[in-house]
């Protein structure tokens, strides 16, 4: 059976565009593509350049198409090829001591979730158990692996672990938490519908008329029994794992450092044992669901016209070419016209034009 799968977001632009700009992406995968799942990311940038917004925004743009792109092999997995990629071509964007980068980037396929951070960005995974709701905190987990070389690169380590049915991801930038304490958004997302809880979120911190921009994505994977039947088809992921590995979240620490080998080579992977671990979850009953994802229209249709595009360039081309021999017979036709007439005025002399036609040559 597929996974329903949604998410929302949200966004709240500051009053000082310049102190404060947030970048949010998301990226549904097109028909083909089920299994690379999706792709996300999240970035505040604070005082920064137009350079470092736009780099940054180009840069999120080429890791969306590149890791759609890249084909998927045992030893590397696309998301952590293209991080690599990135690394050893975004040192600049780091040298400006006065600009600081809070960025997420992550892909889901199905149950596996995979991400790399810089900075602070909130993260948490909140799930229910027996006793209560119970919360993972991404960032802090992954900042002790990643603290020494974060300095220098943009996105030091590759964190894998997976999504259970039920669990909640929450992803926003820093300054939502001075706002929201972790124990408000607990409560206003384990007591409210996905789409409910983001309109909250939203409608509070748009009523703060802040200088800050804020934004944030918030996923579900809701059980079978809290959809609402609408009538209409949601939207969905493949189910990519077993019972087993929905209830584990097991944590992979890659180091993607300048010295690592290419793709193409053999590589050593630091394991680690997982800092994630809960039993079987179950969200309140009750709860509406909805989804909202923003599908990749652009690069879908792009690959669903490309034959009638070669159609239309063709014809275009045809009725081009014919256009063009159509004109150069036009004059090769008026020169012909004139060569004979003045053969014509030249042998016959007909109404003693001959010296006049001679004149004019």
């Amino acid at each position: 059976m597929s996974d329903v799968f949604e998410l929302h977001e949200f966004f709240v632009e500051g009053r000082r565009k310049g102190a404060s700009h947030v970048l949010l992406h998301i990226s549904e995968p097109a028909i083909g593509e089920h299994a690379k799942g999706y792709f996300f990311g999240l970035c505040e940038i604070r005082n920064g350049t137009i350079e470092q917004i736009e780099y940054l925004q180009e840069m999120i743009d080429e890791i969306e198409s590149s890791y759609y792109t890249l084909e998927q092999n045992e030893r590397t997995h696309p998301f952590e090829t293209v991080l690599e990629h990135v690394n050893k071509r975004s040192h600049h964007i780091l040298g400006n001591a006065h600009t600081q980068i809070d960025c997420f980037l992550g892909v889901i396929q199905g149950d596996h979730l995979l991400f790399a951070i810089h900075g602070t960005p909130l993260a948490y995974i909140l799930y229910e158990k027996k006793s209560g709701w119970k919360s993972i905190h991404l960032i802090e987990q992954q900042q002790a692996a990643s603290s020494v070389h974060e300095a220098t690169q943009l996105f030091s380590t590759i964190t894998e672990g997976s999504l259970a049915t039920g669990d909640f991801l929450f992803v926003g930038t820093p300054d939502v938490a001075e706002h929201f304490s972790f124990d408000r958004l607990q409560k206003i997302i384990s007591s409210r519908s996905t789409q409910a809880s983001v309109d909250h979120i939203q409608r509070v911190l748009e009523q703060l008329r802040s200088d800050d921009s804020f934004g944030g994505i918030l996923f579900h994977k809701p059980k079978k029994e809290q959809v609402r039947k609408t009538g209409k088809q949601l939207k969905t992921t493949q189910n990519r794992g077993s019972a087993a590995s929905l209830q584990s979240l097991a944590e992979k620490q890659r180091k993607t450092t300048e010295t690592l080998s290419p793709p193409l080579a053999q590589k050593t992977k630091q394991v680690v044992s997982s800092v994630f671990s809960k039993e079987q979850k179950h969200h309140p009953p009750g709860s509406s669901m909805e989804s909202n994802f923003r599908p990749r229209q652009e690069r879908y249709k792009q690959k669903e016209s490309l034959g009638n595009t070669i159609l239309v360039s063709a014809g275009k081309a045809i009725v081009f070419g014919l256009i063009g021999i159509g004109t150069l017979l036009k004059k090769l036709g008026l020169m012909l016209f004139r060569l004979f007439t003045i053969l014509f005025l030249l042998t016959t002399n007909y109404g003693r034009q001959r010296q006049q036609v001679v004149n004019e040559m």
